[in-house]
């Protein structure tokens, strides 16, 4: 891909991710940490919208096959309430929602992609999405 295929509508294409991203930028360092690489955001951004694993608001559609394609390997995930021992290969994303606006937000445990969430501020944590690399 050349400069300008890269490059060209990028503003279009990443429009939401700064409401709607969250999810896919904790997916985006989920697959980061466990390759033990940094990914290009703009590779990724392409790459996900190429194989329609992503809307065009980010929202994500198959978070495993998104993994696998920017990690490499097979991924699984699990919805989980309460959070366990978390294994070597597994790798958590929180999710929160926020009763009075009705949001929900997306962060690793130990980060977020967002300096302050009123979601997570003010709301609390519904589920784990707990994904394992084989």
């Amino acid at each position: 891909m050349d400069v300008r295929e890269r490059y060209e509508g990028l503003q279009t294409r990443l429009d939401g991710i700064d409401s709607d991203g969250c999810y896919f930028l904790s997916l985006l360092s989920v697959a980061e940490e466990a390759c033990g690489r940094k990914i290009d955001l703009i590779d990724a951004v392409n790459l996900a919208r190429r194989r329609k694993l992503v809307e065009e608001k980010f929202y994500v559609l198959d978070p495993c096959a998104l993994l696998s394609a920017l990690a490499g390997g097979r991924w699984t995930r699990k919805v989980v309430e309460t959070l366990g021992e978390v294994k070597d290969n597994e790798y958590t994303v929180a999710k929160w929602r926020n009763e009075r606006t009705g949001f929900t937000h997306f962060r690793r445990r130990y980060f977020d992609t967002l300096e302050s969430s009123v979601t997570v501020k003010e709301g609390r944590i519904v589920g784990y999405y707990v994904f394992a690399w084989n």
